[in-house]
C-alpha cells in the first residue's frame, strides 16, 4: 500500500454549482481543449446544460467493463471497418472521451482502479494472480451497497476471480468458470453469451423497485482471437469485439424491456488495450504505448445527456469512480486520484500516471512508468522516451535528447512530477518482495533442501529495457504455443535461447521447466524450476516441482514446497491435490480424500476436473 499521504492525492468533493459540459460550440470552449464536437456526420455541435451535480441521483448505475478493448476498434472513434453499432449508438446518446487511457496493461489492477480509483501503487494490486486488493480500500460497490443499492457482478475470467479481492461490496459476484477438464491454469473464460444470459437472469429476478449497481465484465477480445463470423477471418480481433457488442446489446435490450433505461446511468469503458504488432508487442502487458493504454469510455444517461459529446481532454479509468458518486448525488468519504468528469474541463492540462510492473515482477526486465497529459507522454525506461501526441500519435519518434529549450521545460513538468510520484510509493524492490509469509521452520527446511537460497538471485534486476526486449517476448510467445500443440523440442530450444540471453527470467525458466516435464525430462525440469523459485516463488511453479518430487518419491521435499506455493496463493486447489497425491502414495486414503475434498471446495473451477477421478479412485480403495 502507499505510504502517500490521503491528503497529497486528488479530491473528488463534488463541486455543487459545476457543470459538466458548457458551451461546447463556443470557440471559447474549443480553444479550451475540452468539448469538440466529432466531425462525422450525426455528431451534434450542441452540449446539454442540465447534466450536473446530482441530475442521476437515485438511478440506476449500469458499469460494462470490455477487457482488451481498443478505442480505435470501435466505429464510433473512427474505425472504418469498425461492427461496434450497438456501442456506436450508446455513444450517439451520450459522452464519447476520445483520450481515455487505464492506469496499467494488465486485467486485474486496471480493474481495481476502475472500482477504487486509485492508481495501482495506492491501491496495491500491481500484477494479476500474485496479488489481492486489500480489505482496506473502498470499492464503488461498497459505497452504493451502503446507500441502499443492490450490487452484483458478473464476471467472465477468472483473472478477476473473488479470491482477488474486487468482489469487495457486492451482493451477487458471478464469478464461476467453466470447469477445465485438467490442469490449474488461469486463462478459464466464459463468452459474452454466456455473461449475457447471467446477467439478464440477474436482471429478470432482482428485486424490483431497489436501485441497483450492476458491473458487466466482457473478456471476449483476448487471444487466442475467434472470428465468430467468416467476414473476420482475416480480422479475428475485430471479430471478437463485433462478438461482444452484439452481447452487449443484448443486455442493453433486457435493460429496455424492463424500462429500465430512463432511470440508468451506463459507463462503458475498456480497462486496457490490445498490442496488434505496434512497437514489435503483440497482445498487452509489457508496453505502455497508447495502443494498449488508450481506451474507449463512454457515459449514456438518455434522460440527461441526449445528444453526442465528444470530451476531448485527457481523462482516467479512475474518474469513473467520483464521477459516479457526484451523478447521484453521493458525497465521497475517501480519497481518489480520480476526477470527477463533470470537472474534467478545469483540468486541460492535467496529466495521468501510468505503469507496466508486469516486466519487472515476471520477466526481471525494468519496470515502465509513465506521465501523460493531452499533447505529451514521457515513459522512464533505462533508454528514456518522450514523444509528442499531437504531432505522433503512434508514438514512433523518441524526442528524448532532441529537444528545443522551450519544448524540453513541458517535457521536464511531466518527469518531474512522475519522479515526485515515485519517491512517495514503494520502490520495485519492496513490490516484488511483498507476499510469502513462511515461518522460519519452513524457511530453514526449504534452505536445507537448496530452495531460496539466493545464491542463483539476480544482481541486475530491473536493468532490461521491455522495449528491448520485445523480440525476446515473442520467441517466449512462440515457444509456449510449440510447447502447447506438443512441439517440445522447438519449444525447448527456443526458451535455451532466451535464458542463455538472459538467465534470470522467470516466466521463461517457468515455461522451460514446464517443456522438459512435458518432454519427460525430469531432471532438466526440476533444474529450471529451482531457479524460478529462487528468483521469486509463485505458486504454480512450487505445485509443478513439488509434484515432480511426489513422482519420484522424495517426500521429505514435497511438504516445504506446498507450504511455499499456500504462502503466495493461500487457495491454490493445487496445493491440496499435490497434498492429496502424497498421502495417497503413502497409502494414507483417509487423509488424501479430505485433501481433494478441500481442493474442490476452496478452488472449484481449477480442482474439480483434476482430483473427480481420484476422489472415485480413493473412495472405492476405502470402502468397506
Amino acid at each position: 500500500m502507499s505510504r502517500r499521504s490521503s491528503e497529497d492525492r486528488v479530491s473528488v468533493k463534488p463541486s455543487r454549482s459545476r457543470i459538466l459540459w458548457i458551451a461546447g460550440v463556443l470557440a471559447v470552449a474549443a480553444a479550451a481543449s475540452f468539448l469538440i464536437p466529432r466531425p462525422p456526420a450525426g455528431a451534434i455541435h450542441e452540449t446539454p446544460g442540465d447534466l450536473q451535480t446530482a441530475s442521476a441521483a437515485g438511478f440506476n448505475v449500469l458499469l460494462i467493463t470490455l477487457d482488451t478493448t481498443r478505442a480505435d476498434r470501435l466505429a464510433c472513434y473512427g474505425y472504418r471497418r469498425g461492427a461496434t453499432p450497438r456501442l456506436d449508438a450508446l455513444a450517439s446518446t451520450g459522452v464519447r472521451f476520445d483520450h481515455a487511457v487505464t492506469t496499467a496493461p494488465v486485467t486485474l489492477p486496471a480493474h481495481c482502479s476502475i472500482l477504487t480509483g486509485l492508481y495501482p501503487p495506492n491501491h496495491g494490486v500491481r500484477n494479476n494472480a500474485e496479488f489481492r486488493l486489500g480489505e482496506t480500500n473502498v470499492t464503488l460497490a461498497e459505497v452504493l451497497r451502503d446507500r441502499g443499492y443492490e450490487t452484483a457482478a458478473f464476471i467472465a475470467s477468472f483473472v478477476l476471480d473473488a479470491r482477488f479481492g474486487l468482489n469487495q461490496g457486492f451482493d451477487h459476484y458471478d464469478d464461476r468458470m467453466p470447469v477445465p477438464e485438467r490442469g490449474f491454469g488461469q486463462d478459464q473464460e466464459r463468452s459474452a453469451s454466456a455473461i449475457t444470459d447471467a446477467a439478464i437472469g440477474w436482471l429478470e429476478r432482482r428485486e424490483a423497485g431497489k436501485p441497483f449497481f450492476a458491473w458487466v465484465h466482457y473478456y471476449d477480445p483476448h487471444a487466442p482471437y475467434l472470428p465468430h463470423e467468416p467476414r473476420f477471418n482475416r480480422a479475428p480481433y475485430d471479430g471478437e469485439i463485433a462478438f461482444m457488442d452484439a452481447q452487449f446489446g443484448r443486455f442493453v435490450d433486457a435493460v429496455d424491456a424492463h424500462s429500465l433505461r430512463d432511470n440508468t446511468l451506463i459507463i462503458v469503458v475498456g480497462d486496457h488495450g490490445e498490442s496488434l504488432g505496434e512497437h514489435s508487442e503483440s497482445g498487452h502487458s509489457r508496453l505502455i504505448y497508447d495502443a494498449v493504454m488508450r481506451v474507449p469510455l463512454i457515459v449514456s444517461c438518455p434522460p440527461i445527456v441526449e445528444r453526442e459529446v465528444v470530451g476531448d481532454v485527457t481523462v482516467c479509468v479512475t474518474d469513473i469512480f467520483p464521477t459516479v458518486l457526484e451523478l447521484l448525488g453521493i458525497e465521497p468519504d475517501t480519497p481518489s486520484d480520480g476526477v470527477s468528469l463533470l470537472d474534467a474541463r478545469d483540468h486541460p492540462d492535467r496529466s495521468i500516471y501510468m505503469e507496466g510492473m508486469v516486466t519487472y515482477l515476471d520477466n526481471g526486465w525494468a519496470p515502465l512508468f509513465g506521465m501523460r497529459d493531452r499533447f505529451r507522454k514521457v515513459i522512464q525506461a533505462p533508454q528514456p522516451e518522450y514523444y509528442d501526441l499531437s504531432e505522433d500519435p503512434g508514438e514512433l519518434d523518441n524526442l528524448y535528447g532532441k529537444l528545443a529549450k522551450t519544448a524540453a521545460a513541458r517535457y521536464a513538468r511531466l518527469e518531474s512530477e512522475l519522479s515526485e510520484l515515485l519517491t512517495d510509493w514503494p520502490t520495485p524492490e519492496e513490490v516484488a518482495g511483498a507476499g510469502e509469509t513462511l515461518d522460519q521452520e519452513t524457511i530453514d527446511r526449504l534452505a536445507s533442501l537448496g530452495y531460496m537460497s539466493g545464491d542463483t538471485a539476480p544482481v541486475d534486476l530491473g536493468k532490461l529495457d521491455p522495449k528491448e526486449m520485445m523480440p525476446t517476448w515473442e520467441k517466449m510467445g512462440e515457444a509456449k504455443r510449440l510447447s502447447a500443440r506438443g512441439d517440445q523440442r522447438r519449444a525447448i530450444d527456443l526458451l535455451a535461447e532466451v535464458i542463455r540471453a538472459w538467465p534470470n527470467d522467470r516466466t521463461a525458466l517457468r515455461q522451460l521447466g514446464m517443456a522438459h516435464l512435458r518432454a519427460g525430462d525430469r531432471g532438466a525440469a526440476e533444474e529450471h524450476l529451482r531457479k524460478a523459485i529462487d528468483i521469486k516463488p509463485a505458486a504454480d511453479v512450487c505445485l509443478l516441482l513439488a509434484q515432480i518430487m511426489v513422482i519420484e518419491r522424495r517426500f521429505d521435499e514435497t511438504e516445504p514446497l506446498l507450504a511455499l506455493a499456500l504462502s503466495v496463493d493461500p487457495r491454490h486447489g493445487g496445493v491440496y491435490v499435490a497434498r492429496g497425491d502424497l498421502l495417497a502414495m503413502q497409502n494414507r486414503h483417509a487423509e488424501a480424500l479430505v485433501a481433494y475434498e478441500t481442493a474442490q471446495r476452496l478452488d472449484p473451477y481449477r480442482s474439480q476436473g483434476v482430483v473427480t477421478q481420484r476422489i472415485e479412485r480413493l473412495r472405492s480403495a476405502i470402502s468397506p
